[in-house]
């Protein structure tokens, strides 16, 4: 086996050898980790990442200001039935 240098029994391959390897881990734990923002096992999982999703989004721009019930209730169209009542501006959160 060789690398692009010359042979991997180099001194000087054992750097690039580490850094590959953990950079080839990094990239296997990132996409498990992306994965399992994706696949859910019930509906009601699937809802409860995209609240988490849209909690995370308002925190990275309203800082630590919490984000009103009816604003998430907009965001994700939840019916006026379960009582969750949208504002006129809804379309624009």
């Amino acid at each position: 086996m060789s690398g692009v240098n010359g042979p991997l029994s180099e001194p000087d391959s054992l750097p690039a050898v580490t850094w590959a390897s953990a950079f080839i881990e990094h990239t296997v734990r990132r996409t498990i980790f992306m994965l399992g923002q994706r696949f859910h096992e019930s509906e009601f999982e699937q809802k409860c990442q995209l609240v988490l999703k849209t909690l995370t989004a308002w925190q990275q721009e309203h800082g630590e200001e919490w984000m009103p019930s009816r604003n998430i209730a907009c965001k994700h169209r939840w019916p006026a039935a379960a009582g969750w009542h949208c504002h006129e501006d809804c379309g624009k959160i």
